[in-house]
């Protein structure tokens, strides 16, 4: 899974990404030299399966997380997103705006005051504004092509981009659009960035997180919708404490009422988001989590850790991995019936501990 960060400039990405990563990296204005760091997911069922099997190594799942340049200048002069940001949000399966509400005078806001709501429809619009010049020059083609002959497909994909244009036209972003499956598929192809997965991250100060769950109500109300979710975070306390030892973190935390921390809440959201879960597997003396999106079949899961053992399929072996740690072994498993063998279309659970059998 890849997030892209982005947002205005001067609202504390870089902070945000280092607090995420445990990075120490500093502010680029570089459209090429991004910070892009990787983080492992934290799972306590992968650990207490390295601890029961002890093998040579644990894998944990990873989020790579993406330091987009952001939105410069006030309105007259406001650069929007350039071709290479448009091409790196792209990539990412979300976006992450972070969101100024800290105050700091060395730190000019672009816009000239702390306004969330102000921001939060700049980032959308700019969203907007990147998705129809491809939308508008796409639907010009498709008009000449149809009027010129008759070609289902292509009378079908213009009419879904009508359809699509018709969201714009009410300034709503795509994803909050219904569309069929074969609509989705169409539309895959174009990486609109109003489609993705959005959470915006509300950036606070020190003296603001005592009153965090207050400043997020009013906004959440307003833009958490189908496919978007809205966190607050101190980034300069997460940053701080990212570089700490987990035990002095956590007894930080505690003195400031911060009941999880940035990498564990944004995971925890994400995973909902997205339709995101895990499953574990032992193989070649390693035990290691994936992640999955929810819905996805044995046989399609198999794929994921090698194309070979897909297309040899043959069965799954399945504990639900609260039943294997309880039992102590596989063999265990076995002998209670709680190993059951499952074929190619079983839609995988969370916490499915799996061993595949395929044809070699």
């Amino acid at each position: 899974m890849k997030i892209g960060i982005t947002g205005l400039e001067a609202s504390g990405k870089t902070t945000i990404f280092n607090a995420l990563t445990g990075e120490k990296s500093n502010y680029s204005r570089s459209y090429k030299e991004l910070n892009i760091a990787s983080v492992k997911v934290p799972d306590w069922r992968l650990d207490r399966l390295y601890e029961m099997f002890k093998p040579k190594r644990k894998i944990n799942a990873t989020i790579e997380f993406v330091d987009i340049r952001g939105i410069e200048g006030i309105e007259e002069s406001r650069k929007g997103f350039g071709t290479d940001i448009i091409s790196n949000m792209k990539n990412c399966d979300a976006l992450l705006p972070v969101i100024r509400l800290f105050e700091d005078d060395t730190i000019p806001h672009p816009e000239g005051s702390i306004d969330p709501v102000r921001d939060i429809d700049i980032v959308n619009t700019e969203l907007m504004i990147s998705d129809m010049d491809i939308l508008e020059s796409r639907i010009k083609k498709l008009e000449k092509l149809v009027g010129r002959k008759k070609d289902e497909g292509e009378k079908e994909e213009l009419d879904l981009l009508l359809k699509c244009k018709a969201y714009f036209d009410e300034e709503k972003p795509l994803r909050e659009a219904e569309f069929s499956p074969e609509e989705e598929k169409l539309l895959r192809g174009f990486q609109f960035l109003t489609l993705k997965p959005l959470i915006y991250v509300l950036n606070i100060d020190e003296r603001s997180i005592s009153g965090a769950d207050t400043l997020l109500i009013p906004i959440k109300e307003k833009f958490k919708k189908k496919n978007c979710e809205v966190i607050v975070f101190c980034g300069k306390i997460e940053e701080e404490l990212s570089q700490m030892e987990d035990n002095d973190a956590d007894e930080f935390r505690k003195e400031y009422n911060i009941e999880e921390s940035a990498i564990k809440k944004l995971i925890r959201v994400s995973y909902d988001l997205l339709g995101l879960i895990s499953f574990f597997t032992m193989v070649e003396k390693e035990v290691k989590s994936w992640t999955i999106p929810s819905g996805t079949r044995a046989k399609s899961a198999a794929g994921i850790i090698h194309t070979d053992m897909e297309k040899g399929f043959i069965k799954a072996e399945v504990i639900p991995v609260e039943e294997l740690l309880k039992s102590g072994s596989i063999s265990k498993c076995r002998e209670k019936g709680i190993l059951r063998l499952e074929g190619k279309d079983y839609i995988v659970q969370d916490g499915d501990f799996i061993t595949f059998k395929f044809a070699r």
